[in-house]
């Protein structure tokens, strides 16, 4: 789906995404008239493009369900669609990163950081939750 949506809308695919190409025993050769960074930009607002609204969407959907008591197939339609959802922010997460750390290093290095500091003082905190509730009688 990604791929489809930057092959349509992305003014640098036909000159860049042949080049990208390649193989282990092949080196790549970017030529002259691709712009590798404005490419890999305008492909990454592309896929946050399509990413944003599905999270909003299943986080929507999440919340309007939480407090409500429904059909269990809804609520398991829900939570498909929140871990799609998540999953999508995720890849999007990751392909942040990955291109500031391929072009702005020095960012990149701050960002990813940042990103596992959230990341491990979530588990942290939902692990210190876990074990506050078996410890009370």
């Amino acid at each position: 789906m990604f791929r489809d949506v930057n092959k349509v809308f992305n003014p640098n695919f036909d000159s860049c995404h042949s080049s990208i190409k390649g193989t282990i025993f092949q080196p790549v050769k970017i030529p002259v008239d691709c712009d590798l960074n404005q490419y890999e930009r305008i492909r990454l607002i592309l896929h946050a493009d399509i990413a944003v609204p599905l999270v909003l969407i299943g986080i929507l959907l999440f919340i309007i369900v939480r407090g409500r008591k429904m059909v269990m197939q809804v609520k398991a339609l829900v939570y498909a669609y929140l871990l799609f959802s998540l999953w999508m922010a995720a890849r999007i997460v990751a392909e942040t990163e990955y291109y500031f750390l391929k072009h702005h290093e020095l960012y990149g290095k701050y960002i990813l950081f940042i990103t596992l500091i959230v990341i491990l003082s979530a588990l942290i905190i939902l692990v210190q939750k876990k074990f506050k509730k078996k410890s009370q009688p």
